[in-house]
């Protein structure tokens, strides 16, 4: 196993508003994002965006520079989420 930059590029995404995910209920609407790593070609991760349905529109383009965020849930539990990067921050 090798580890990963974290960096990765936006694939798709979708907005969701049903509240269908028990443990999701409060927390739509939220982004499902498809982004591919930068390590490789066709490596695909599935994450959800940290975040609310505020997230400037602009910002959702094909290929837009992502990074890997780790939110603790529980102890050593982390949900891999992938947040914006802005110019300032590359």
């Amino acid at each position: 196993m090798r580890k990963v930059s974290g960096d990765a590029q936006l694939v798709s995404w979708t907005l969701v508003f049903q509240k269908l995910t028990k443990g999701f209920e409060s927390a739509t609407p939220y982004y499902i994002l498809l982004v591919e790593l930068v390590e490789q070609a066709g490596l695909f991760f599935v994450s959800d965006h940290p975040g609310d349905d505020s997230t400037p529109l602009h910002f959702l383009k094909q290929g837009t520079p992502m990074r890997l965020e780790c939110l603790q849930v529980d102890g050593d539990f982390c949900l891999p989420q992938f947040r914006f990067i802005t110019e300032s921050q590359r």
